[in-house]
């Protein structure tokens, strides 16, 4: 079950819509029941599709299969929080796979779009830039590893490793905090006869 915008952040009014996509990939045909519910805080399940299927066998001579498709759309007049749940049964009604998804409907940030250099509000690295933007993150911090940065001294992988983030952040308007984590390539381990532990840590003489 996949949810729109994209990685399920939306702002009120805004367009949002479900899509759940279902693929046979044994060699028969077979008949399921599909079933969509959503379901807010403190509040009971509301079924938004229940509908009894038959999906054709794949035939995957020719192609991968097709999945079969259902879409709709999901209200955004306000702020919230909604959990979907797609859920596949057997004839007998007998549950045989389930999905979720999510779709929270936040206030748009008073700066979004721009840059906030006075917005120190941030978040670590390893998340999705474009939604940390629309929960009004203005910097990001990113913490490269020097093993990885430098794994041959003087070689610094700009491209493929620190220039994307960056320029990423960029792109979504956020300052970034940098901050180098000292783990030793191995150009630069600290080697002590007797403790290996410390070959993670960068030599005195390195530093």
């Amino acid at each position: 079950v996949h949810v729109q915008p994209e990685l399920g952040v939306a702002f009120p009014g805004e367009a949002t819509s479900y899509e759940v996509r279902i693929i046979r990939r044994v060699p028969t045909a077979g008949q399921c029941r599909v079933k969509l519910t959503c379901q807010e805080p403190d509040e009971k399940p509301t079924l938004l599709m229940d509908e009894q299927v038959r999906i054709p066998a794949p035939d995957w001579s020719k192609r991968a299969p097709k999945p079969r498709i259902w879409k709709g759309r999901l209200e955004s007049n306000g702020c919230g929080y909604k959990l979907l749940q797609a859920e596949v049964l057997d004839a007998s009604g007998r549950g045989l796979t389930k999905a979720v998804n999510a779709l929270a409907v936040v206030p748009r940030p008073h700066y979004y779009g721009a840059a906030d250099p006075r917005c120190f509000f941030g978040l670590q690295t390893g998340l999705n830039m474009a939604v940390a933007e629309r929960l009004g993150a203005k910097a990001i911090r990113f913490a490269p590893g020097w093993r990885w940065a430098e794994p041959r001294q003087g070689l610094i992988r700009w491209k493929g490793y620190l220039d994307e983030p960056i320029f990423e952040a960029g792109r979504h308007h956020m300052s970034i905090l940098l901050t180098l984590q000292a783990i030793a390539p191995s150009w630069a381990a600290w080697k002590v006869e007797g403790k290996p532990e410390r070959a993670k840590l960068p030599a005195p003489d390195k530093l």
